[in-house]
């Protein structure tokens, strides 16, 4: 048999595996659709793997929570992700999804809010040190629900998520929805991106200058309180910098929490003679509302898919190991040795059709 009708041959099986795939998918609608299935006949739930979990970890990375994911795998057994305990994997992943997400952060059952800093009407800034027993004046927790008082922030947008589930826990009667209303909200990190400044409060207290800038401890302080820590001999076993820990430290952090407050109220004086535009607001405000909405989905539908993808995948593989005899199939060189063998040269399996 020639190399091209031998080819032939194998896009012909190709196609007839496709169309069994197809046929396949087309059954196991109509069998996870019928309504007669019971949970005891359920597929059980897929076990993450090493690498599902490595994805996102690189991602939260890439996003600048390295030293984050770092404390995470610490505080799950290892140094290294391959050291984790595979039974881990689901609890490091549910607390890896919440880096940089307001939403899913103030979910935890471990979230709390330490330290509240606030200036009212432009008065002195007044830290309340919500961890070691201070509480809210009813005068501004009353401001937070009232709509027609306006709060600002830099990223207010985490602040307003926060004090919402802060509110919820605390204070459940006063919240009319699960979120404050995004209208009565600003964010100066909006006003400074409409000038073009950077979107960071530190960048943008430096381009323009500011005599208060942000503390440049910040970071490190925002890791030892609010990040886990290794537990060990020395600390205890502890996995959780309290105040208690190191009382030095917890004074300089509320110096830092007063510092952005004072930082983020002198951008809106530099910038006050040019205004955001009323629509820019109203912008902000949809997508705040689009935010807090979400998108509704139908988990039966997606967990099907999930299954029928895991069925088709494992019969493609069976397939194509009974077409080509190799012994993975999912192998790239593999595969482009054996294509070779048959007179097509390829530098990616992707170009072929």
């Amino acid at each position: 048999m020639g190399k091209m009708s031998e080819l032939e041959l194998m896009v012909k099986e190709l196609r007839g595996c496709g169309e069994k795939l197809i046929r396949m998918a087309e059954e196991m609608t109509e069998m996870f659709s019928a309504s007669g299935q019971s949970e005891s006949e359920e597929t059980p739930k897929k076990q993450l793997s090493l690498t599902e979990v490595r994805a996102v970890l690189a991602e939260k990375s890439r996003a600048g929570f390295t030293k984050e994911v770092k404390a995470l795998l610490i505080k799950h057994g290892a140094d290294k992700l391959s050291e984790i305990n595979p039974a881990e994997y689901e609890a490091l992943l549910a607390e890896a999804e919440v880096l940089g997400n307001g939403y899913r952060y103030v979910e935890s059952p471990e979230f709390e809010i330490l330290l509240f800093a606030v200036s009212v009407n432009g008065s002195p800034v007044v830290v309340y040190d919500l961890a070691r027993g201070d509480v809210l004046p009813n005068g501004i927790i009353m401001a937070l629900v009232d709509d027609s008082v306006t709060k600002w922030a830099f990223n207010a947008a985490f602040e307003r998520i926060c004090l919402s589930e802060y509110l919820r826990r605390k204070l459940p009667e006063l919240m009319k929805n699960k979120y404050l209303c995004p209208e009565s909200w600003k964010c100066s990190m909006i006003w400074s991106a409409y000038m073009g400044l950077s979107l960071s409060l530190e960048g943008a207290g430096s381009v323009l200058g500011l005599e208060e800038q942000k503390l440049k401890e910040g970071k490190d302080l925002i890791r030892y309180f609010c990040v886990p820590c290794k537990p060990t001999k020395t600390n205890g076993g502890r996995t959780r910098n309290l105040p208690v820990h190191n009382m030095e430290k917890w004074e300089l952090f509320k110096a830092y929490n007063k510092q952005d407050v004072e930082v983020e109220m002198s951008i809106q004086q530099k910038l006050h003679k040019f205004p955001v535009p009323d629509f820019v607001w109203e912008e902000y405000h949809m997508d705040q509302r689009i935010n807090d909405r979400g998108i509704a989905l139908d988990w039966q539908v997606v967990e099907n898919a999930i299954q029928i993808d895991a069925i088709s995948e494992e019969e493609l593989l069976s397939a194509m190991k009974e077409i080509t005899k190799l012994e993975n199939p999912n192998s790239v060189l593999q595969m482009r040795g054996w294509l070779l063998e048959r007179g097509v040269e390829t530098d990616s399996l992707c170009s072929i059709v």
